[in-house]
């Protein structure tokens, strides 16, 4: 008899999008960083981490942006019980972005939630180190 096992080292669930780097999004606002996200940003258990959505202007080469910030003023990333994950939340910003998604088909509605990846490389624009959140690599459900 053949079987088929899933584990932490055959599945997406646990590698995110394939290991690479990216964020979970949900239509409460939720934003979780993939553990991978988390160790390129060299981000450290139990520092307190501040970070921020940017908007990029028509001088920008992507529309959405991460943004490490210093400053109390960014939303305080919080880990996610039993994960390295990092989260925090921004309904404000998220529904933009889901907003900003392709519609899933054929349904024609807006999705609910997405995993986004995150570029490996940063740019930097006036003065700040931005992380490009890909939504153009977003692919629509189509069932």
């Amino acid at each position: 008899m053949a079987i088929l096992r899933f584990n932490k080292t055959n599945t997406t669930s646990a590698r995110g999008k394939s290991g690479k780097p990216s964020i979970n999004i949900n239509h409460n606002g939720n934003v979780a960083l993939s553990t991978t996200l988390v160790q390129q940003l060299k981000l450290e258990p139990g520092h307190k981490y501040y970070i921020e959505i940017v908007f990029g202007d028509h001088t920008c080469t992507c529309p959405w942006y991460l943004f490490l910030s210093d400053e109390e003023t960014g939303f305080l990333l919080r880990g996610k019980k039993g994960s390295q994950m990092l989260q925090f939340s921004c309904a404000d910003a998220v529904k933009k972005i889901l907003k900003s998604l392709p519609k899933n088909q054929p349904a024609n509605t807006r999705p609910l939630r997405a995993s986004l990846l995150i570029s490996e490389t940063p740019e930097h624009i006036d003065g700040l180190e931005l992380w490009p959140i890909l939504t153009s690599l977003y692919q629509p459900k189509t069932k």
